[in-house]
């Protein structure tokens, strides 16, 4: 095992190495011995899992509690905005849409356009210039 696949399988599995495979479990312990960056590596991803542990609690990642927070019913009566809020919102959006269409729409569709459209101003033209 070389260091660089010691360091990528450290982000797949995690900082135990006594928990991984057998057969990578002796590569890590080979490439440890000689290796300072994969010391290195193994303490910081050591450090970071007692920082997550201490963090949040245990049954954050219980996978159980999870699906219990995940299958739980709507809560319909506690929305972040209120009604009145999210429909003048919604009609903001809309504002802006159209605003931006006409604009767009209002764009001539290339550089020669504008170039023939001033050109018949100067030249004092009065027929249809799109």
């Amino acid at each position: 095992m070389t260091e660089e696949e010691f360091i990528s399988l450290l982000d797949e599995m995690d900082g135990d190495i006594a928990r991984w495979p057998a057969h990578l479990c002796e590569g890590a312990k080979a490439v440890l011995a000689h290796s300072t960056r994969a010391r290195a590596a193994l303490n910081a991803t050591q450090e970071v899992e007692r920082l997550l542990a201490h963090s949040a609690p245990a049954s954050a990642f219980d996978a159980a509690a999870m699906a219990a927070r995940a299958s739980r019913p709507g809560q319909a009566g506690r929305s972040i905005l209120g009604t009145g809020l999210r429909k003048i919102s919604f009609a903001a959006l809309g504002a802006a849409a159209l605003a931006a269409g006409i604009v767009v729409g209002m764009t001539p569709p290339s550089g020669t356009a504008i170039v023939g459209t001033v050109q018949m101003a100067l030249n004092g033209g009065t027929g249809d210039v799109w």
